[in-house]
């Protein structure tokens, strides 16, 4: 799907726990409003994203988040590429995937690449969450950038767990960068 830059491609509520999706390539998702969050999806419960393609998707405004996905729900992603997208505005997390507090995310046999952070105060240039745990995957080229970028060029999390993946070249740069 690919949309004129200024709308979310899909919303998942709070009464779709246990969607999946699959089979599809999202792009040119964009929330350009302050707190927007989620580029090409957000979701507000349990979802599955399975032999999909998410590039190209943003958040504009302050405080967006997710520039790939926005989720409130645990998110299980399998053979799925999550690459080019990015927050655009300060205090801004999760280039490609923002997962809240609480939640768990799964990341079996899928690359998460390109993703970027391109303001200030922001953390997680590929992936920022909770819980994460990684199979299989290629975490690499995701960048955040600015006066206080925080960290994770790659990942940010509180407990992460990876099995048999590869993270490479991911970078945190700007004054200040932890």
């Amino acid at each position: 799907s690919a949309l004129d830059n200024n709308s979310r491609i899909f919303n998942v509520d709070q009464t779709s726990d246990g969607s999946t999706f699959s089979g599809m390539t999202l792009t040119g998702g964009r929330g350009i409003n302050d707190n927007e969050t989620g580029g090409a999806i957000h979701s507000q419960s349990t979802l599955t994203l399975a032999d999909m393609t998410l590039s190209g998707n943003s958040t504009g405004g302050r405080a967006g988040r997710g520039g790939g996905i926005y989720t409130t729900g645990n998110l299980t992603l399998t053979d799925t590429t999550i690459s080019d997208n990015r927050t655009e505005f300060e205090a801004s997390n999760g280039g490609g995937i923002h997962a809240t507090s609480g939640t768990s995310l799964y990341i079996t046999d899928s690359t998460i690449s390109g993703n970027s952070l391109d303001w200030h105060d922001s953390w997680g240039g590929g992936i920022y969450g909770d819980t994460i745990v990684i199979t299989g995957s290629t975490i690499s080229g995701n960048s955040t950038s600015g006066f206080h970028s925080a960290g994770g060029g790659g990942i940010y999390g509180k407990t992460v767990s990876l099995a048999n993946s590869t993270v490479s070249g991911n970078s945190t740069s700007g004054q200040i960068s932890l």
